[in-house]
């Protein structure tokens, strides 16, 4: 985590660089794979748990 300096006395903490660059390069090879199955599981999954979310996928909320 970076510290920005934003002038006089005022710091801002930088945002953490994503977990995910930590990772080697060929944990993407294992996980791509699953990532057919993770999607359709996610868009199952999240009109079950968010009801707002609970409508046809189709016009411009589709998109």
């Amino acid at each position: 985590m970076g510290v920005v300096h934003m002038g006089s006395d005022e710091v801002a903490v930088a945002p953490p660089e994503p977990p995910w660059l930590a990772l080697p390069p060929d944990v993407s090879d294992l996980l791509r794979p699953l990532n057919a199955n993770l999607v359709e599981a996610i868009i199952e999954a999240v009109p079950q748990l968010v009801p707002a979310y609970a409508r046809p996928i189709e016009g411009s909320f589709g998109r």
